[in-house]
C-alpha cells in the first residue's frame, strides 16, 4: 500500500501541474462565453424559446466552471439571475448529497459516522478523517473475528464436525495474530545474529533482515513479521520441517486474509478525497496513468482553440437569425439540447464548430 499511496501521489502532483492549469482556463473560458451569451441575447430581440435556451446556456456554462473554479461576485450574479436556486443553495444540496454518500458508503461497513458538522471541503481535515476511519474499519473487523469465538452464556446446539474444524482453524489464526509475534521474534533473533555468520556478505544480508524483523516486532506488524519468517525459511532449506501441515495451513489462511485487506486497503485509498481527480487513473500503472493524462491534456488543449473560434463566431454574429442559430448550436453541442429539425438541418456557424473540435 505504501508503493500505491506513492503512485498515486506522483500522478496527483504531474496531474496538477498538467492538467489544472488547462482545467482552470478550460472554466474561466465557460464563464467568459456565458458573459459573451448573456449580452448577446439582452442586446437582441429573441423568441420566448432562444432565450429560454439562452438562459440554459449561461446556467450550464457557469454550473460547469463552478465546479473547477471558486467564482468571483460577478459570476455568482450572473447564475443567481438565471437560476431557480442561487449559489449558495446549490452549493449547500451538493455538500449535503456527499456527505450523504459518504455515510451510507461506511454504513455498509459497519461503521456509522456522522458528517454533519464536517468541513468536506478541506483536504486536510478529510484525509485525516479518512485515516481514523480505515482504523476503525480495521479494528471493527478484529472485534467481530474475536466476537465470533466467544462462548456464548446459553447452551449452545451441537456443532457439525466441519463448523468445529473451521472454528478451530479461525481460532487457530485469531491466537498465531495475537500470540505468535514474540515467538517468530525469537525464532528469528537467533537464526538471525550476525556472531553466527562469518560469511561477510551473508552477514550483511542477515543484518539487514534483523533490522526489518525488529522494526516489524515493535510496530506489532504480525503480517510483515510472518512473511519474513517465511522468507527466511525459504531461502534455508534446513527449517522447513520446522513448518507442520497445520501451521502452513493457518498461515496461509491468515496470508488470505492479509490480501483481502489489502484489496480492501487499495479501495480505500483510491476513494481518498486526496486523490478524488485522479481516481479514474488509479487503476492503472504509473506508466499507463501518465499517458492517458498526457491524452487529457491534449484534449484540453484542443478545448482552448474551440472555445477561442467559438467567442469569435459569437462575436460576428449581429443578426437576429444568427445569434438565434449560435444559440441553438450551443445548446445542442453543450447540453444536447436541439429540436428535431435543427439536428438535420445544421447551420454554417454549427458545421464551422463541429469541424474546430
Amino acid at each position: 500500500m505504501i508503493q500505491k499511496e506513492e503512485m498515486l501521489r506522483n500522478l496527483l502532483t504531474y496531474f496538477s501541474k498538467n492538467i489544472d492549469p488547462l482545467v482552470e482556463a478550460e472554466a474561466r473560458n465557460k464563464i467568459k462565453l456565458a458573459f459573451t451569451v448573456e449580452e448577446k441575447m439582452l442586446s437582441t430581440k429573441l423568441s420566448k424559446k432562444s432565450k429560454e435556451q439562452a438562459e440554459e446556456l449561461i446556467i450550464y456554462l457557469l454550473n460547469d466552471a463552478f465546479t473547477e473554479i471558486i467564482p468571483n461576485k460577478e459570476e455568482i450574479e450572473l447564475f443567481d439571475k438565471y437560476s431557480d436556486l442561487t449559489f449558495e443553495e446549490e452549493k449547500e444540496g451538493d455538500i449535503i448529497n456527499m456527505k450523504t454518500e459518504m455515510e451510507f458508503m461506511f454504513a455498509m461497513q459497519g461503521i456509522d459516522i456522522d458528517l454533519t458538522d464536517v468541513d468536506i471541503e478541506n483536504e486536510e481535515e478529510m484525509a485525516k478523517l479518512m485515516r481514523e476511519l480505515q482504523d476503525k474499519i480495521q479494528n471493527k473487523k478484529l472485534d467481530d473475528q474475536q466476537q465470533e469465538f466467544e462462548i456464548p452464556k446459553q447452551k449452545a446446539k451441537k456443532k457439525t464436525q466441519k463448523e468445529i474444524e473451521r472454528e478451530a482453524l479461525e481460532k487457530a489464526k485469531i491466537e498465531a495474530q495475537t500470540k505468535s509475534l514474540k515467538r517468530i521474534y525469537i525464532s528469528l533473533s537467533k537464526a538471525l545474529h550476525p556472531d553466527t555468520e562469518t560469511d561477510p556478505l551473508e552477514k550483511a544480508k542477515k543484518e539487514e533482515l534483523m533490522k526489518k524483523v525488529t522494526a516489524a516486532y515493535q510496530e506489532k506488524n504480525f503480517p510483515l513479521l510472518l512473511r519474513l519468517e517465511l522468507e527466511w525459511i525459504h531461502q534455508t532449506t534446513e527449517h522447513l520441517n520446522d513448518l507442520n501441515e497445520d501451521k502452513l495451513k493457518v498461515y496461509i489462511e491468515i496470508l488470505l486474509d492479509r490480501e483481502r485487506e489489502l484489496l480492501a486497503e487499495k479501495f480505500r485509498l483510491v476513494r481518498d478525497p486526496r486523490f478524488e481527480k485522479i481516481s479514474s487513473y488509479a487503476h492503472m500503472i504509473e506508466k499507463s496513468a501518465i499517458k492517458a493524462i498526457d491524452n487529457h491534456k491534449n484534449g484540453l488543449k484542443s478545448n482552448e482553440k474551440l472555445y477561442a473560434t467559438i467567442e469569435k463566431i459569437f462575436k460576428l454574429s449581429q443578426t437576429k437569425n444568427d445569434i438565434t442559430a449560435m444559440i441553438e448550436d450551443l445548446c445542442f453541442k453543450f447540453i444536447g439540447i436541439a429540436e428535431e429539425e435543427d439536428f438535420y438541418n445544421s447551420n454554417e456557424l454549427f458545421l464551422k464548430l463541429s469541424f474546430c473540435s
